[in-house]
Formats: C-alpha cells, sequence, structure tokens
C-alpha cells in the first residue's frame, strides 16, 4: 500500500465533506431508537481496507470507533492536526426522545473544516440510511456493519459518490491503529505527508465544506484579503480540489471548493500571475451559483469576492448588493453578514459593528460573522 494514497485520500474525504450542506428536520418512518442503538453497537471497533472506490480511484481508508464516557461512538482518523475526517454516533440533545445522530466534520489544511449532522432514516436488512435532514435527497451515507465488514456508501445529489469496503482489525493490529491514528491526531499542520507509521501499517483513511463551514462560516479570501481561507493553501489542496472538480463538473459546492482552495494560494502567488488567479477564482464562483442557486455560502462568497476585489477584476458594491437580496430571499442569516460587511465598506462602522452583534447574539456559532466583526475592529476607520 503506498502511503501517498492515504494521504490524498483522508485529502479527499475531507474537501468532499467540507462542502456538504447541513441539513434540518429528518424524513419520515426513522428507525425504533432501540433498533438504532444495537445498529450502532455493532460499529465499535477498528475497521480497515484498501477496496474503496473515491472519485480519485481506489484508497486505503481506515477508522477506529470507540466509545466515550458521554455514551457516543466516535472515530477520528486524521493526517495532522489541520487535516482529519470525524464522525459521532450521538444522542441528541434537542430531541426529547433523545434520538440519534451521526456528526461527520471534517478539516483540510489550507480550506478549512465543516461539521453537519445526519438522522437515520431507514434500516433494511443490517443497512442503516443516515441523511441530512433539510435536504435527504442531497446526501445520503448507507452504512453496513457485520461481524467482520463494515460497508459505507455515499451518495451525492442522488448518485454513488464514494463506496468503503473495510474489514474488522483486531488484536494488536486495532491497538496500533489506535495509537497511528493518535499520533497523527497531534501531528502539526504542514507534516502530513510522505510515509507514516499506521498510514502505511493499517491504511487509515478515506474520501466530501473542505471549504465553508456549516453555516458559511469559513469566509472567502479576495485579492489582497486573507479573511477565510487559511492563507498559503497548499498546491496538494489546490491539486485535490481542481481534481474533485474534474471529476464532479456538475457538482456546485466542489466549484466553491476550488475558489477556496485558489484564494489560498493568492498570498503567494507572483504578482504577475494575480489577475489570472483572480480570474479563475471569480468563475469558479460564478460557477457554483448557476449550478446550485440555493447554495448560501457560494452567494456569500461571491458577494465577498465583490466587495474585495478591484473593479478591473470584477469588484462592485451593487454586485455585492444584489448577493445580499438573493441571501435575504433564501432565508439565510449570511445576508446579514453581507450588510454589515457593505456598512462596513461604505465606512460605516459603528453600524456594521452593531448589526454583527446582533447577529452573533442571535447566531453565536456563525463564524462568517465573527470573522467580518474582527476586521471591522481592526480596519483604520475603526480606531
Amino acid at each position: 500500500m503506498r502511503t501517498s494514497s492515504g494521504s490524498r485520500a483522508l485529502r479527499l474525504l475531507a474537501l468532499a465533506m467540507a462542502c456538504a450542506v447541513p441539513g434540518g428536520a429528518p424524513a419520515a418512518h426513522v428507525p425504533a431508537q432501540g433498533d438504532v442503538e444495537a445498529w450502532i453497537a455493532r460499529c465499535a471497533g477498528a475497521w480497515a481496507g484498501n477496496d474503496n472506490t473515491t472519485p480519485l480511484g481506489p484508497m486505503p481508508f481506515a477508522l477506529v470507533f470507540d466509545r466515550e464516557a458521554d455514551g457516543s461512538l466516535h472515530a477520528h482518523s486524521a493526517l495532522s492536526q489541520a487535516t482529519w475526517v470525524d464522525l459521532r454516533f450521538h444522542q441528541d440533545d434537542h430531541d426529547r426522545s433523545g434520538g440519534w445522530r451521526l456528526t461527520e466534520s471534517a478539516a483540510m489544511e489550507g480550506l478549512g473544516e465543516q461539521s453537519y449532522t445526519l438522522a437515520p432514516t431507514a434500516l433494511d436488512h443490517g443497512t442503516m440510511i443516515w441523511q441530512t435532514r433539510e435536504r435527504p435527497d442531497f446526501l445520503r451515507c448507507a452504512m453496513t456493519p457485520a461481524n467482520e465488514t463494515l460497508t459505507m456508501v455515499v451518495h451525492l445529489r442522488g448518485q454513488e459518490h464514494v463506496r468503503f469496503n473495510l474489514a474488522r482489525v483486531e488484536g494488536a493490529g486495532a491497538d496500533q491503529l489506535r495509537e497511528a491514528l493518535r499520533a497523527a491526531a497531534a501531528r502539526p499542520a504542514g507534516e502530513a505527508g510522505g510515509s507514516r507509521p499506521g498510514f502505511a501499517a493499517a491504511a487509515p483513511t478515506c474520501e466530501r465544506q473542505g471549504a465553508a463551514t456549516a453555516a458559511g462560516g469559513t469566509q472567502l479570501a479576495a485579492p489582497g484579503a486573507g479573511d477565510g481561507c487559511k492563507a498559503g493553501a497548499t498546491s496538494q489542496a489546490l491539486a485535490a480540489a481542481r481534481a474533485a472538480v474534474r471529476a464532479h463538473p456538475q457538482d456546485a459546492p466542489l466549484h466553491l471548493a476550488l475558489a477556496y482552495a485558489l484564494a489560498g494560494r493568492m498570498t503567494s502567488t507572483p504578482p504577475a500571475e494575480l489577475t489570472a488567479c483572480a480570474a479563475e477564482l471569480y468563475g469558479e464562483l460564478q460557477q457554483a451559483v448557476a449550478l446550485d442557486p440555493q447554495l448560501a455560502q457560494a452567494h456569500f462568497a461571491l458577494a465577498r469576492y465583490y466587495l474585495e476585489a478591484p473593479a478591473i477584476a470584477g469588484g462592485s458594491l451593487d454586485r455585492a448588493v444584489e448577493c445580499e437580496q438573493t441571501l435575504r430571499r433564501l432565508g439565510s442569516p449570511l445576508g446579514e453578514v453581507v450588510g454589515a460587511c457593505i456598512e462596513a465598506k461604505q465606512g460605516r462602522t459603528a453600524d456594521a459593528t452593531a448589526r454583527l452583534h446582533r447577529i452573533l447574539s442571535e447566531h453565536p456559532d456563525l463564524e462568517a460573522a465573527r470573522t467580518c466583526l474582527e476586521r471591522v475592529a481592526s480596519s483604520p476607520s475603526a480606531n
């Protein structure tokens, strides 16, 4: 097994998961809680395999589900502190019946992180279906734990996206895998390439907001800005994003993820290449919006571009206002954030600050508002 394949696999999964859209209310015919609990218990333990299909070809993947003190079942597969995939079965604190949920989180160095929740919607011959709750047809995960195997099939927009075929790892092998994953999770960002113990021996890792957070919290960096995608996104991240778009050219979130990767690279792009890079970034944002007009994160990122880019590169206050209006029609709190960004752009710092504080009081986890508030507070007009 090639270790580079394991590294590439986790980056692809982080990218794909980071582009997903979070959910709301579960679909009908939810399995009985006792059946869900028994099914989750069968997922416990260590799993690994090489026969996994992804948009970039066969790749190794592994995970270890361990029971936590709060009763949840948790697996964390990492290449470093900055690139990881996290799966947690847990009871819903907001559900009086204590219904079980699957929270999937992922991060990719240079692109950001995403976390969203799926609900169980069906159980058929040992296969549990988990779906995003507001848009059940957008993301669907079918998992089948058996005595010796664990199969996971992910559908995106109704089409099979990845398939993992894992075998149970027991005894010393499971202990070695568990320790390898713990060591990888503690590894500093930027040290996730090459040969790693455990990744070569036990094949840890797999395949979907890379970019934006669940509420569109990671902001897009436009020419001269650095407010969202971490500066200096790796060339590997950009290559992975481009490969994902080539494999799925009609997938709007992947075009958005590519825009984030391009934005992250702009801080280290030679001046002579900035215009071409900005044009590609702008094009990916427009493509994301065209493919999925309901994708709030794409409209938000496009608004940020319009506000930060110079006019010669497509910057436009009027177009940012149009994005704000679109987000309001979609019912997204990101519309309010864009409104505050526009006020800050117009020099109305006090108005922008007040609005952002109000947004955060209503949506305390909206990272986009928090980041915008930090930018406004550090701007010259605020001093």
